[in-house]
């Protein structure tokens, strides 16, 4: 059977192409190709009320708490302070916010902050439960920007915002206590006698 020399290029160069992709895709599944946070410059350019609100709307259903006015003053001046020491959290905080309201919109209501707790503790779940861990998400990732921000949600900014909420006082008032544990709420504590230990 005779192949002509163009078939024959054409069969070869498809080949080729086929092979280098398979390999680059390959080799990109083998190592951790989860996207992780990039640092960004200092920045103390004002950030979007709106997005801030969202944000702090997913973390108080992330631990499912109803949040204070002093709560979520706290949690603003926690999540604006992280923008301004490193901005590459604002396109994180921007991303995930967006996100949450695009499910928060598949499930019938305008977004994450309009949706009963039902139904952001549905949002929640099926957050989480999408695995950005596996093969198939680690593929995607290599052609579509959406499943790369939402690996990097997965493994950077879910991360970022429990940091944030346990380095707050707000567990710490959720569990009762009116100021940090072994600090006084009142400084007079400290020149107040104490009782007296008996040995």
């Amino acid at each position: 059977m005779h192949i002509s020399r163009r078939r024959f290029l054409a069969a070869a160069g498809a080949g080729f192409f086929a092979l280098a992709g398979s390999i680059a895709a390959y080799s990109v599944m083998q190592k951790d190709s989860r996207v992780s946070h990039v640092k960004g410059h200092p920045d103390n350019s004002p950030f979007d009320n709106l997005t801030l609100e969202t944000v702090i709307a997913f973390v108080a259903a992330l631990y499912g708490r109803k949040l204070s006015i002093r709560d979520r003053k706290e949690l603003v001046g926690q999540l604006t302070f992280s923008v301004q020491e490193d901005n590459g959290w604002r396109s994180e905080y921007v991303w995930l916010a967006q996100y949450v309201d695009g499910e928060a919109r598949k499930s019938g209501v305008a977004s994450l902050m309009s949706a009963s707790s039902d139904q952001k503790d549905q949002i929640v779940f099926s957050i989480l439960a999408k695995s950005a861990y596996n093969r198939k998400s680690r593929l995607l990732a290599l052609f579509f920007v959406d499943e790369r921000m939402r690996r990097r949600m997965h493994h950077s900014t879910i991360e970022q915002l429990q940091r944030v909420y346990l380095n707050s006082g707000v567990p710490w008032r959720h569990r009762g206590y009116s100021s940090w544990p072994g600090v006084p709420g009142d400084p007079r504590e400290y020149t107040r006698p104490g009782p007296l230990s008996v040995c």
